[in-house]
């Protein structure tokens, strides 16, 4: 079961997969003292 329709499955997953990975960079970043704006794109 899934939130979005049928249609919208692989362009809601390919979203998804973007910002889990944005937002892993994101918490990297900040743990780590490193530049957030480079690990959100270098992830």
């Amino acid at each position: 079961m899934t939130v979005a329709p049928v249609a919208w499955q692989w362009p809601a997953t390919i979203l998804a997969v973007i910002l889990s990975v944005s937002l892993t960079g994101y918490l990297s970043a900040k743990l780590g003292n490193g530049l957030v704006k480079n690990a959100m794109i270098a992830m």
